[in-house]
């Protein structure tokens, strides 16, 4: 088995109502999308760059770093300076330990799941 991004949806909120600036262009993510994470991870922002697009402008363009730890047992996690920061079910601050079942949250509005899947060969 291996870790992997579960994405959950986004939060209803009153800005995201009333604000049409809130998102910026079409959210590809849907609910229950599976996202792996390689071993040299990925960036997860609004930004043309990113690996995974999360198209709303309280994301930043590079928001957060995800990659599997050293044994695979876990994925690292840490906010690249986003205004809006990165957050945990289990732990604050800039970087993040997750493990299976933990919910990853950016910008207080998007949230993934930490969930195990199969192993596959690149």
């Amino acid at each position: 088995m291996t870790l992997a991004l579960k994405y959950l949806g986004h939060r209803c909120t009153s800005d995201s109502v009333a604000k049409p600036w809130y998102f910026a262009g079409t959210l590809d993510l849907e609910p229950g999308t599976i996202i792996t994470v390689p071993p040299g991870g990925i960036v997860l922002g609004r930004g043309r760059a990113a690996n995974v697009r999360v198209a709303s402008n309280v994301v930043a363009r590079a928001h957060a770093r995800v990659w599997p730890s050293d044994d695979g047992t876990s994925l690292e996690v840490e906010d690249l300076g986003s205004t809006n920061g990165t957050s945990s079910s289990r732990c604050e601050g800039r970087r993040h330990h997750l493990v299976s079942g933990d919910i990853l949250t950016l910008a207080l509005v998007f949230d993934f799941e930490v969930v195990s899947v199969p192993y596959r060969d690149p």
